[in-house]
């Protein structure tokens, strides 16, 4: 079974993980075009991390936006390759509104017309793409490169609940499959953090934040819940961002800065060190317009390092923790700091949570788990092209 795979994404070495996984297995030949370099938050320069499968760097155009629609390869070099590696399936871990889904399907549908398509979504707000500019070009090409994707794909991998029925809603006719977002659970596991905790002086209960330091994120609130807890406490903030600034000066204003510990950028190799440390995770996305939380990968990554963890109700969130930690209403400061008492004040369901957590990773949300799910919606699109039934 040839598959190629176009992932941006995997510019990101940590997350190659799960594509040895895929191509462990021994009917499937894989071959994976990343960007040479991608913008996710910083530049990122992509490297091969595994023998298994054919690793293919290419220079991105407009790979260093940070706009992720956009990018596309060379149509000359991808034409090339496509007809090289003679795929049977090619899956595209890019959103079907993306100038290279596009590009990809066309250029594959001139040298075959049997040649299966996969695409990835992460959209769990629905638009039609009006909601741009009348003088932007986007209003009229996302709609294009979503309609040609859509009307030639085989089937569609959402990484939440909401996207699948978001394009049932745009009519896509063939099925849908539910594949979260996975971690590497023997990197991501409880560790020994005695000497981190102490040169970083964590003395008292530990409340954990890790992403993109943006309003949206929920930071402001989380202050504000904070701010009605009277034990004491540490904050330890992990992660850049655009309103970091504005943030620092917010936990300034309300007078509690010593209690923040602002560690910036930390690799992801060290982050279960980071993770060991807290007492608890709190995931305080908030929805906006534009935006809600699509998934939260720093929900697996805390419960798979056995840390509970407080989030939103924003988004996937919920789905995504179950009834291994305690959901918030989002923005709602008094609800959140309510939780977090909680979790203080009771160090047995913390224990349980804990434990609860690390197994529903281990159940569903490993790169073997979900390679066994690539596996299996590889092999019914190639044996049953009319399935037309989503799940």
């Amino acid at each position: 079974m040839n598959i190629l795979m176009l992932s941006h994404s995997s510019v990101n070495n940590a997350y190659q993980k799960r594509l040895t996984t895929i191509a462990n297995h021994d009917s499937i030949k894989l071959t994976v075009i990343v960007p040479k370099s991608y913008y996710e938050g910083r530049l990122l320069k992509s490297k091969k991390v595994s023998d298994y499968y054919n690793f293919i760097r290419l220079h991105a155009f407009f790979s260093k936006t940070g706009r992720q629609h956009l990018h596309f390869y060379s149509p000359f070099s991808l034409y090339k390759i496509i007809k090289m590696t003679k795929a049977e399936i090619i899956h595209l871990d890019e959103e079907p509104q993306s100038f290279i889904s596009f590009l990809t399907i066309f250029l594959a549908r001139l040298i075959s017309k049997n040649t299966k398509f996969i695409l990835y979504t992460a959209v769990n707000i629905f638009k039609t793409h009006k909601e741009w500019s009348y003088f932007s070009l986007q209003r009229y090409l996302y709609p294009l490169w979503e309609k040609y994707s859509l009307d030639h794909s085989d089937a569609i991998l959402a990484c939440n609940h909401e996207a699948i029925d978001i394009f049932n809603k745009k009519g896509f006719k063939r099925k849908i499959y539910y594949v979260p977002l996975t971690i590497d659970e023997n990197v991501f596991k409880k560790k020994d953090c005695y000497y981190l905790k102490a040169k970083l002086k964590l003395n008292y209960f530990t409340i954990g934040f890790v992403g993109k330091i943006e309003i949206k994120k929920g930071l402001a609130t989380l202050f504000k819940a904070l701010r009605l807890i009277y034990k004491k406490y540490t904050l330890i903030i992990i992660g850049e961002g655009p309103d970091k600034e504005l943030l620092v000066n917010l936990s300034k204003q309300l007078n509690m800065q010593e209690n923040i510990l602002w560690l910036g950028f930390v690799n992801m190799p060290q982050l279960p060190d980071y993770y060991s440390c807290m007492d608890v995770l709190i995931v305080p996305s908030e929805t906006t317009t534009e935006w809600k939380e699509q998934f939260g990968r720093v929900i697996i990554e805390a419960m798979a390092c056995e840390i509970p963890v407080i989030g939103s109700s924003s988004g996937e969130i919920p789905n995504v923790i179950g009834d291994t930690g305690l959901i918030f209403e989002e923005g709602n400061e008094k609800d959140l700091a309510g939780k977090i008492s909680i979790l203080m004040d009771n160090s047995e369901l913390r224990q349980k949570l804990s434990e609860a957590g690390r197994k529903r990773v281990l159940e569903n949300f490993t790169n073997k788990r979900i390679s066994e799910m690539f596996f299996s919606v590889y092999n019914e699109i190639l044996s049953n092209n009319e399935n037309k039934v989503n799940d």
